[in-house]
């Protein structure tokens, strides 16, 4: 047994960091080989220290459950195959992200080349039915699941597009997610990045390469909600801005430190921004915590996930595959991650605040944000992050972070009198909770648009179905 298990090591192990993907607790039963294969190790490589003897015939599920430790997995071939793909951003369906308002469920991105798109399906379509049933109750969960199926079957979508109803099939295919998108604002470079993929360091370091070619003048590199994939990926990233070092320390189960050291790197001269959440998880969370320690970065959003372990992958003779944590790794400072995260260096809440938060750091000192109930674009930049509003009796009313983040003010809750106040250096202003100057809705505190205006130099119109709103921090 062990010189078997000792070749599958030699021969199948991926070094990577689990990403967030999740499959059912319910574990399908194990050959009895791979229960032998497991057992072995587990009990040779967790980073627990369990030995063998305690795990003696127990199954797979009993011992999963033992560690306590939710990511080592056992995976059937299809479930490996399924957590492969989704660390590639690759799957089989139509190529759309759907979205969801008080008009029913629409379609808020098509991928270019996807089948959608060759078939014609359009950004801000309504779907109204799907194989000839009505979506109307039914969450976008539910509908993806019913648009979701084998590849080379098809789907019938009924759409609605201004006034007209219409039919499109379209054949399921597999749909490749882009792992990598990089805008400019102005001398500001972004790069979003979603996944740590097998080609995910190419296509960033790509990317980069175009954006000092043209000369940025500080880049935002985009880590949130993405949960994580190779560690291999994450360092030959951090190569771009460490030009030799420890990328992570890490401790195994004997608690010997074995650090991952980035040799023949390169510098970045120019500043550096992150932008993390809760969502942010492993292999995010290393190269974030690499980059604020070796490149100067700083990390501007909300405190990361916490999972500061790696896991190696292990192919079984049968067919299956063990998930397995053999390590936990430390920032290169020796910041511990794990159950704890990383926290910011600016916490600000709220995905468009955040993004905006990150524009003013890094230079951008005119914003000018165009919106509407679907979409939103900074500077003519088309842009993910949502930007929630109202509009009651012709008023404008915009979340307080929002506002506050435009002019690089902070937003205070003052509990004792009762208001909002917005705070930018020596100048303060406060607004009370009364209709027509706050509106708090879905645990988001809006504000009057014209109000914040008579203390804050901001601009704002509206043409056709969109709103548009101007500030200059010069």
């Amino acid at each position: 047994m062990l010189n078997k298990a000792a070749r599958l090591m030699k021969l199948f192990l991926v070094l990577m960091f689990a990403a967030a993907i999740v499959f059912p607790a319910t574990v399908q039963a194990a050959t009895e080989n791979e229960t032998n294969e497991i057992r072995y190790l587990l009990g040779n490589y967790h980073v627990s220290g369990i030995t063998e003897d305690k795990l003696e015939g127990k199954t797979v599920e009993e011992m999963l459950a033992l560690l306590d430790d939710p990511f080592t997995t056992y995976f059937t071939s299809e479930q490996r195959d399924q957590f492969l793909n989704a660390i590639e951003n690759s799957f089989v369906g139509i190529g759309v992200r759907l979205g969801e308002d008080e008009d029913g469920l629409y379609i808020s991105e098509v991928f270019p080349n996807m089948p959608a798109d060759l078939a014609g399906l359009q950004r801000d379509d309504y779907i109204t039915a799907i194989n000839g049933s009505s979506v109307q109750g039914k969450s976008a969960t539910d509908a993806v699941n019913s648009i979701l199926g084998e590849e080379n079957t098809s789907v019938r979508l009924t759409v609605k597009r201004g006034g007209d109803l219409l039919n499109i099939s379209i054949q399921r295919g597999q749909v490749q997610v882009p792992i990598v998108v990089s805008k400019r604002f102005g001398q500001i470079g972004y790069i979003e990045l979603s996944s740590f993929s097998s080609n995910g360091d190419k296509e960033f370091t790509k990317a980069l390469e175009q954006m000092k070619a043209d000369d940025i003048g500080a880049l935002i590199i985009d880590l949130r909600d993405n949960g994580g994939g190779y560690i291999d990926t994450a360092k030959n990233i951090g190569a771009n801005f460490i030009k030799q070092g420890v990328f992570v320390h890490t401790n195994d189960r004997n608690q010997k430190d074995i650090p991952s050291i980035i040799e023949n790197g390169q510098t970045f001269d120019k500043p550096i921004f992150l932008l993390l959440n809760g969502n942010s998880a492993s292999a995010s969370e290393a190269l974030a915590g690499a980059l604020r320690d070796s490149a100067n970065a700083t990390i501007i959003g909300m405190n990361s996930f916490g999972k500061g372990s790696m896991q190696y992958m292990m192919n079984l003779t049968d067919g299956g595959m063990l998930k397995v944590t053999t390590v936990e790794y430390l920032t290169p400072k020796n910041n511990k991650v794990n159950h704890v995260g990383l926290k910011p260096d600016v916490e600000v809440y709220g995905s468009m605040p955040q993004m905006l938060a990150a524009l003013q750091a890094a230079g951008l000192s005119d914003i000018t944000i165009k919106f509407n109930k679907h979409h939103a674009a900074i500077n003519d930049i088309d842009v993910s992050d949502p930007m929630p509003y109202k509009v009651e009796d012709g008023q404008l009313y915009v979340p307080s972070r929002t506002l506050a983040a435009m002019i690089g003010a902070d937003v205070v809750w003052n509990s004792k009198d009762n208001t909002v106040d917005i705070i930018k250096g020596t100048k303060k202003q406060s607004y009370e909770l009364t209709k027509k100057v706050v509106i708090q809705a879905d645990s988001i505190t809006y504000l009057n648009v014209a109000e914040f205006a008579k203390t804050f130099d901001t601009k704002w119109s509206q043409t056709g179905d969109s709103w548009i709103l101007k500030v200059s921090t010069k």
